[in-house]
């Protein structure tokens, strides 16, 4: 199966004949269900696939089992522009100015994620293949022993902001064949290096040892407080 089937079957409809707000180079499919109305568009290489959801969630949606996708990706990483909803196992929130990241392949088998009503989730994102990965970061791999997950998966908050306006400038991409194609590609490799910086960033971070114990202290503070409405003058 390749994965325009995939996600026909997995939508359980068609990709949509009529033009669509985004890049004439991608696919669109159309969604209009109970729970929410929209489309996901994607462009796809040997290398990696662009993506974007535009949906209005109309009710609360809870995904609760694993796909099994890691024979089309290795590492989904989305930027959301709008949205209200967590995942968990790992726990990531996603919601807007946030990053969702997804390492495939060892993806945990209770992975899950809720979207909430009456709220729009807007995000754009690079699905990595397996080639495309191996060609730019084996090197790291085999030099330093650093692991893909760590490279995806470990970053400082702080520079998740540095990947908005590439989300943007690909929701407005309105290029056509064979410019389009060559602006994805220069978009997927820079996404690829802000990952990496991002990763290095994160590993030059320092904190002292009396911010990191205040830090646990805050967080075994609010373990044992849960249930309670702690203000922000306590946690202070």
């Amino acid at each position: 199966m390749n994965y325009y089937e995939f996600v026909k079957n997995y939508l359980g409809t068609d990709s949509c004949k009529e033009k669509s707000k985004y890049c004439n180079i991608g696919t669109t499919f159309c969604v209009c269900r109970e729970e929410a109305e929209g489309c996901y568009w994607f462009y796809e290489t040997d290398s990696f696939i662009v993506e974007i959801h535009d949906f209005f969630i109309k009710k609360d949606i809870v995904y609760s089992s694993a796909l099994n996708m890691d024979q089309f990706m290795s590492f989904s990483s989305s930027y959301i522009i709008t949205g209200n909803g967590e995942s968990f196992s790992p726990y990531q929130t996603l919601s807007a100015g946030s990053l969702h990241i997804v390492d495939v392949e060892n993806m945990h088998k209770d992975y899950k994620f809720l979207l909430h009503s009456n709220f729009p989730y807007l995000s754009v994102g690079i699905s990595f293949k397996k080639e495309m990965i191996e060609e730019y970061l084996y090197s790291l791999k085999k030099e330093k022993n650093i692991s893909y997950s760590d490279i995806f998966t470990s970053f400082n908050p702080a520079i998740i902001k540095s990947f908005a306006p590439l989300a943007k400038e690909i929701l407005n991409c309105k290029m056509k064949s064979p410019a389009a194609e060559l602006f994805f590609e220069a978009k997927a490799k820079e996404w690829l290096s802000l990952t990496i910086n991002a990763f290095f960033n994160y590993k030059d971070v320092r904190i002292s040892k009396d911010d990191d114990k205040a830090l646990k202290d805050v967080a075994n503070y609010l373990d044992d407080h849960y249930a309670l409405d702690v203000s922000q003058q306590t946690l202070e």
